[in-house]
């Protein structure tokens, strides 16, 4: 019984701890205390550590965040931790392989192992013993206190994640054993992420999550499944879990064979084209069969279609075998027929740089693909796909372009072919196939992004070795598949728990067998818009039914599939209706946006052509124009509003006065502004920069030419503490008016601190200070003790203040 079911191979640890003291939820706090442990101290010593003192680490990082991890958010409940479930061979004599090599040396592997298999059955109980406990101030509790124990983990095992990459970086390209220490940090990751998936579901709906370091552990995985080291940076920016990631990394990359040796850790070049050497590729490597390209014959060429205003679709006939038979193209107008859009990366080998043909073997696969999404009536459906349909000549190249967003929102369908995909198939289980679509090429690519975004809705398909498969059935699959588990565990043999917590066990065992009856209660309740007051009703069945909800979605992975789904949702994204409103557009913006980011292309130069088709403008001039930023300045001065939040992005930006606000690339791995915003928090693009509406703080400092990196500032009676929190001080003007710091909080610093920009100060119109952006700051209350009184800068609160920043 495999606890992450989704996992075709389990992380196996090394059972070492048995001689540490218990850690357990009362001496959790200062368990690192009581063994001397200081996690600044190990890393000034840098790789100065023998191999007994990091596996004597190992060991107690198992002992303190492992299983003392566990009794911390168990015991509250009532619920002990017993080391026969969790770990097998404590009694056995012979010794187990496991997919970790101690330390830096340990002699042997230990004969017993951590088995995480006994965790279904823990967190299982756990929601339902949980379930039916009414008491809203214990719940708020312990989700606080499930949090702080999460946050110090974290903060613990990110700073040991970056110690060892630094100092223990992994060799071999990940080929080699993989540390002991290593797969135990690995090992603490993914038991937080579930503790905190788990304790969610029972305390609260809070979308927290944790952040982690690329560890050593995980790299290793990746790069053994054949995704190389700028490809898993990617990846780690991309995904939100490392629970994700673990998955992919047990994906086999192997087979696409694409050349990987120009590439860094921070870069991913393999799918770049170089338009001088790109060659077509065959459907199969012994195949050279004859390109072949539109037929002259007594229908309008591309190129006609084009200069007349329309977009060119494709038929493939095809007669005789398939090695000598002939194959023919005819082109016709798009409006004469549905048609289906191709969408494809070129490293895939189905682009042509020299000419306006593929070869026939791919021409009759294409057809044969496109075809299986009509009756056999409708045969042979025209297509789309740019090789053929996007002409050479410069400037009917330049008008297919143009006409690139209104070519993919008037196909009937949209077909990915992607190689990998098209080789392993997307007929698993839900969340791992969502995250086998975010984590292809496909998906690394800039271009198909708008493919994706103005494909019409559930018109997406993905080519796989058993057919197309529509979106729908791809993102919204089964949803009882946990329930199904839970059928088979509960009360079984396997359960180990069940005569240790019988009053709950039976109530899992009575929910799964009135669970239909539970359903139809629950929707009489909801009809009845009784969602809380039950009245006495003994048979009120929210709690079977949250607790059976909550178990299913554990099993199901659901904080995986969410995060698989939000990724696909927020690729599909599309604005409701034909709503002109501010915030729509700026909406459209966000969302487009977050899905750019960590997306590559050939061609820095197309990232504007790109977001303005997403956008809806038209990119003639942008075509015209040759460098990056004077394309993205095109784009951005057609926007008429974005979010406020847009200037706190963490990016390179335009650098130009009035632009500054808006970045340069959308694709860089930055914290972008978030995708939903409200009235309050949209901003207007204006000649002079963009005008938002947020707090701030006027500095009064006699000196206006410079701004400390570090300041303390007074406001009224209160002190405040601001750093310097970017990495780029953009130049100021010879004559400085003044500087001010504008907060992200629109009503002013809240408690905790408030990230903030600096802007120098170039004037006042009409009560809108005018600005131009210099940095990121990041501003929070001063401990008052420890303030020297000597150097304040005296600030002037502006709450609400209207700001033109450019």
């Amino acid at each position: 019984m495999d606890p992450f079911l989704l996992f075709e191979e389990r992380l196996l640890v090394p059972y070492l701890c048995a001689e540490y003291e218990e850690c357990n939820e009362h001496n959790f706090i200062d368990y690192a205390k009581t063994y001397g442990f200081d996690v600044a101290t190990l890393i000034l010593k840098g790789d100065n550590h023998s191999a007994k003192d990091l596996d004597d680490l190992a060991a107690f990082l198992q002992a303190w965040l492992v299983f003392g991890l566990l009794r911390r958010v168990l015991g509250p409940s009532d619920m002990s931790v017993r080391l026969e479930d969790l770990v097998s061979g404590l009694n056995s004599d012979e010794t187990e392989s496991v997919n970790c090599k101690p330390g830096n040396e340990l002699s042997e592997l230990q004969h017993s192992r951590v088995d995480t298999a006994g965790l279904v059955l823990y967190f299982m109980y756990w929601i339902a013993k949980e379930s039916h406990v009414d008491d809203p101030e214990r719940r708020d509790r312990l989700w606080a206190q499930h949090v702080a124990t999460l946050k110090m983990t974290n903060s613990v095992v990110n700073d040991l994640i970056a110690w060892r990459s630094r100092y223990y970086p992994i060799q071999d390209g990940g080929k080699g054993d993989v540390p002991v220490l290593d797969s135990i940090i690995l090992s603490i990751v993914l038991l937080s992420e579930y503790v905190l998936a788990t304790s969610r579901a029972i305390f609260s709906d809070h979308s927290w999550s944790l952040e982690w370091g690329l560890d050593n552990a995980l790299l290793s995985r990746l790069l053994r499944a054949g995704w190389c080291p700028g490809e898993a940076t990617v990846l780690h920016n991309k995904f939100i879990h490392s629970t994700s990631l673990y998955i992919v990394g047990g994906f086999d990359r192997h087979s696409l064979n694409k050349d990987h040796s120009r590439c860094s850790k921070d870069e991913c070049v393999a799918n770049n084209i170089d338009e001088s050497v790109y060659k077509t590729k065959h459907v199969s490597d012994d195949c050279n069969c004859a390109h072949v390209g539109e037929a002259n014959d007594n229908h309008p060429s591309a190129s006609q279609l084009l200069r007349e205003g329309s977009i060119p679709v494709i038929k493939v006939y095809s007669s005789g075998s398939r090695s000598r038979g002939k194959v023919t193209i005819s082109v016709q107008d798009y409006t004469k027929a549905p048609y289906v859009a191709i969408s494809h990366v070129w490293s895939d080998g189905l682009g042509n740089a020299n000419a306006n043909t593929l070869p026939r073997c791919q021409l009759r696969r294409l057809q044969g693909y496109v075809n299986c999404l009509y009756p056999k009536s409708f045969h042979p459906v025209p297509f789309w796909i740019d090789t053929i349909c996007v002409p050479l000549e410069r400037q009917v190249r330049k008008t297919a372009i143009r006409r690139m967003g209104q070519t993919y929102k008037n196909a009937d369908s949209v077909l990915v072919i992607d190689s990998w995909l098209n080789q392993t198939g997307l007929d698993g289980p839900r969340a791992v196939d969502l995250l086998k679509v975010k984590s292809c090429t496909w998906t690394q690519r800039l271009w198909t992004l708008q493919e994706a975004l103005l494909a019409q809705a559930n018109q997406l398909y993905f080519q796989t070795p058993e057919g197309p498969l529509v979106e729908s059935e791809l993102a919204y699959g089964p949803r009882d598949m946990g329930i199904g588990i839970m059928e088979r565990i509960i009360g079984s043999e396997d359960d180990n728990l069940h005569e240790v917590y019988p009053d709950v066990a039976k109530t899992m065992i009575l929910a799964l067998s009135n669970r239909h009856d539970i359903e139809r209660k629950v929707s009489k309740y909801l009809d009845d818009k009784i969602y809380f007051d039950h009245g006495g009703d003994p048979d009120y069945p929210f709690r079977n039914f949250h607790m059976l909800r909550e178990i299913n979605s554990w099993l199901s992975h659901g904080f995986i599939l969410v995060e698989g789904r939000n990724f696909f949702n927020n690729m599909r994204w599309r604005a409701a209706g034909k709503s002109n409103a501010p915030f729509i557009e700026a909406n459209t913006l966000s969302v487009v946006g977050e899905s750019m980011k960590n997306r590559m292309t050939s061609k820095a130069e197309d990232e504007p052509l790109c977001l303005a088709t997403l956008l809806g403008q038209d990119p003639k001039d942008i075509l015209e124009e040759k460098s990056v930023q004077e394309r993205m300045k095109l784009v951005v001065s057609r926007i008429g509003h974005v979010s406020a939040y847009i200037i706190f992005s963490r990016c390179q930006r335009i650098d130009e006065e009035g632009y500054r606000w808006a970045p340069l690339s959308f694709r860089e791995n930055s914290k972008m502004y978030s995708p939903g915003v409200s009235f309050t928090t949209v901003g207007q693009v204006c000649d002079k920069g963009l005008l938002v509406r947020l707090g701030g703080i006027v500095l009064e400092n006699d000196d206006t030419h410079n701004v400390p990196s570090e300041f303390l500032v007074s406001v009224g009676s209160d002190l405040l503490f601001a750093r310097i929190d970017g990495e780029m001080m953009y130049p100021g003007r010879p004559v400085c008016k003044g500087w001010a710091l504008v907060l992200r909080d629109s009503n002013g610093l809240s408690v905790t601190g408030s990230e903030a920009v600096l802007v120098e100060l170039l004037g006042e119109d009409d009560g809108v200070f005018l600005a131009a952006f210099r940095t990121h700051y990041y501003v929070s209350p001063a401990i008052q003790d420890s303030a020297r009184k000597e150097g304040i800068i005296p600030g002037r609160i502006m709450g609400n203040q209207q700001w033109c920043v450019g």
